[in-house]
């Protein structure tokens, strides 16, 4: 048993979907604590005006309130600055992934549509097949063909090992210096000098026969291993041209039966969805690389602040530490009345509680920029997914296969994206299937699954070609060459033939 890779590809989305709903969780709850912070701060700035005008002379009043106020609008400015930012992002990080979202729904109506026409494409090639067996002839011409087609694959390979052996061979041949001289003084057997006639009766030695080896038996050999190339090659382009000839036919049978049943006209609408689901993935890797630019950009933002906004807070903090302020508090707390003395407590509780919701935020943004990281990690996984078509109708996984499993490990960092990838590829299948051509290995996700298509040069499914050949290619026997023979720098033949 197992599990088709749409199955998988739903529990992807599931889960980002889920780290998606964390992700604005954190995020709303930072606005709204932020908020009770600028409550906060308006509330102890009014209590601090409230008492200096109760305990201190007038200009002295004016000029606490005034300098409250003036540097808190500082910190307040940057602040609000950066949520002006914050905000930005998260609208243009919103905007982004509903573009996102649109361009996934398209593709899973046109993954959706793209299986249907697949199953169909695969019903007609059966249908196809059907028929083209009824046609007298085309199997036998199929089966020679693919028989053809696979001895000039394996002769193709012998023949270039072979003509590169002959060279070997002749150059061999060549450097043996009795042959040299020999064929330098055109020698003739009928016409020669004495010497010439007694050297040629032995110009290399075989040790396998252990016999000597006569200039012209080696002249042979070499006139062989010279002419012999040619004719290999003119033998191999004419079975090249002989398979053409019979692929021809057998196109113009195949093209016939398609164009009839309708399959050339789904073939090519199959073409075009696979054409929109392509873009589709490129305009989703665009919108996701924006994304994580966002992303970026607005994690960067919460964890810097530069040396005006360090300058602002600093002062702030001075102030609200400093004499003036101390004094105040001493004053108040020196009256026999209660009320003053809760005004001061008041503000003392509110700084507390400002440091609490400011430690708070420190750690909410640390979530927010992990549950922004693993996102964007998750969404990573989906993307590839796609691109490698693990969601198509031929896709499969074990039964046993937990994605969730190895997504919650990446989250909490037990795996990398690259781990959870492999696991993802350890545990992927193709199921087979029959393609209108012989020759399309079927590999890709949609490549006889959805790209393949019939071909002039190919024969249909289980079918296939077989030739006629003439025997054993170019393989076989050949000429050893060695060292050795007498005088040094002889050839020695070998056994075997051509």
């Amino acid at each position: 048993m197992t599990k088709s890779g749409s199955s998988v590809k739903k529990e992807i989305k599931v889960f980002a979907d889920e780290l998606k709903s964390k992700y604005s969780v954190l995020n709303d709850n930072i606005t709204n604590d932020e908020g009770k912070i600028e409550t906060l701060v308006a509330q102890r700035e009014e209590i601090f005006v409230r008492l200096a005008k109760t305990y201190l002379p007038e200009l002295d009043a004016d000029d606490i309130a005034r300098t409250l106020k003036e540097v808190q609008a500082e910190v307040q400015g940057v602040f609000r600055k950066k949520q002006e930012r914050r905000a930005e992002l998260d609208r243009m990080l919103s905007e982004t992934d509903k573009t996102k979202e649109s361009y996934q729904d398209k593709l899973e109506e046109i993954t959706s549509s793209l299986n249907k026409k697949v199953t169909a494409r695969d019903e007609l090639s059966a249908k196809a097949v059907a028929e083209l067996t009824e046609i007298p002839g085309y199997v036998a011409l199929a089966t020679s063909a693919t028989k053809l087609r696979s001895d000039l694959d394996s002769d193709g390979n012998t023949l270039e090992s072979t003509l590169s052996d002959f060279e070997k061979k002749k150059a061999a041949i060549a450097h043996n210096r009795f042959f040299r001289y020999l064929t330098n003084r055109n020698y003739d057997q009928e016409h020669a000098k004495f010497f010439d006639s007694w050297i040629a009766k032995a110009v290399a030695y075989d040790n396998a026969k252990g016999k000597f080896v006569s200039y012209a038996e080696l002249k042979r050999t070499y006139d062989y291993l010279t002419n012999m190339p040619e004719l290999m090659k003119k033998d191999y382009e004419e079975r090249l041209a002989n398979l053409a000839g019979m692929e021809k036919k057998i196109g113009s049978l195949e093209k016939s039966v398609a164009e009839k049943i309708g399959l050339t006209s789904l073939m090519q609408e199959i073409e075009q969805l696979v054409a929109q689901r392509d873009k589709l993935k490129t305009q989703i890797n665009a919108e996701n690389s924006r994304y994580n630019t966002y992303s970026s950009e607005k994690n960067e933002l919460e964890n810097t602040k530069d040396n005006y906004h360090s300058e602002a807070i600093q002062k702030l903090r001075s102030f609200l530490k400093g004499q003036k302020m101390a004094d105040l508090k001493a004053r108040a707390r020196a009256t026999s009345g209660s009320e003053d003395d809760q005004l001061v407590a008041k503000i003392e509780q509110i700084d507390s509680n400002i440091r609490e919701f400011k430690d708070g935020i420190k750690d909410l943004k640390s979530k927010v920029e992990k549950a922004s990281n693993v996102y964007n990690g998750v969404t990573g996984i989906l993307s590839n997914f796609e691109a490698l078509d693990y969601d198509s109708t031929r896709s499969c996984f074990d039964s046993d296969f937990d994605i969730n499993s190895f997504l919650a490990g990446y989250v909490s960092g037990k795996y990398s994206q690259s781990e959870v990838l492999s696991q993802l590829e350890e545990s992927h299948h193709r199921k087979p299937v029959k393609t209108y051509s012989s020759y399309d290995d079927g590999n890709s996700g949609y490549g006889g699954g959805y790209r393949g298509g019939h071909s002039s040069s190919s024969g249909w499914g289980g079918g296939g070609f077989s030739s006629h050949s003439s025997g054993g290619g170019f393989g076989g026997g050949g000429i050893s060459i060695g060292g050795g023979g007498f005088g040094g720098g002889g050839v020695s033949i070998g056994k075997g033939g051509f």
